[in-house]
């Protein structure tokens, strides 16, 4: 596979990933955001390095970055939010 193929291909999972764990990190009931939004969230920076290894300065992965990193703030944010109200 080209390296632009293999990047296209781990971005978009990266992507997916991302997405998962954006949707997921807000929930703490149940440890809900300890079983699916933080192993998402793992798998989508493992990815999002791969694709960067295989294409450097990629836009797509730096658009990546930010979604991880938004994911993680809104995670401990929420965490923050809950903790202080109880």
């Amino acid at each position: 596979m080209k390296n632009q193929t293999k990047a296209l291909l781990y971005n978009s999972l990266a992507l997916f990933f991302g997405i998962i764990a954006l949707l997921t990190s807000w929930l703490w009931a149940y440890y809900v955001n300890l079983f699916i939004a933080f192993p998402s969230l793992i798998a989508a920076f493992f990815l999002c390095k791969s694709a960067n290894k295989a294409m450097p300065g990629n836009l797509f992965s730096k658009v990546n970055y930010v979604l991880i990193a938004t994911s993680v703030v809104v995670a401990f944010v929420t965490l923050i939010i809950l903790l202080l109200k109880n």
